[in-house]
């Protein structure tokens, strides 16, 4: 049996989350999901590698426009956590933004895999598992 790919939801908006989970429960992949609303309890999350209830994630989804951290200051975070851990991850914006200087930053920023417009979609899964 193929190992669980897990996938962090990072979204402010909490039916968002409930949203992603069941396109991605449908997407009949072998995949699990962890969400959070806040963006500083999924840098805790991630840091408490010793905590029993820790998983690391392969992917992270991460919404740019959140009200007490937004998707870049995550990011900036997120760079200084050990290079172990953010080397296997593929980290991809999911936003309903389309401004262009939000994709040219996604673009540019080489943590980023790739940036993914809302809402998320089955396709849209399969594409990032291939």
């Amino acid at each position: 049996m193929n190992k669980k790919s897990i996938i962090m939801l990072i979204d402010d908006h909490f039916p968002t989350n409930v949203y992603n989970k069941i396109i991605i429960k449908n997407a009949g992949l072998n995949l699990e999901t962890l969400s959070f609303t806040e963006p500083l309890e999924a840098l805790s999350f991630l840091k408490d590698i010793e905590s029993p209830d820790y998983i690391k994630p392969d992917i992270i989804l991460l919404d740019i426009n959140m009200p007490k951290m937004t998707g870049w200051e995550f990011i900036e975070e997120y760079k200084k956590l050990p290079s172990s851990m953010i080397d296997s991850v593929q980290l991809y914006i999911l936003s309903t933004s389309q401004h262009p200087n939000d994709i040219k930053q996604a673009n540019e920023v080489e943590l980023v895999k790739k940036f993914l417009p809302k809402p998320l979609t089955e396709k849209t899964i399969e594409s990032i598992l291939v």
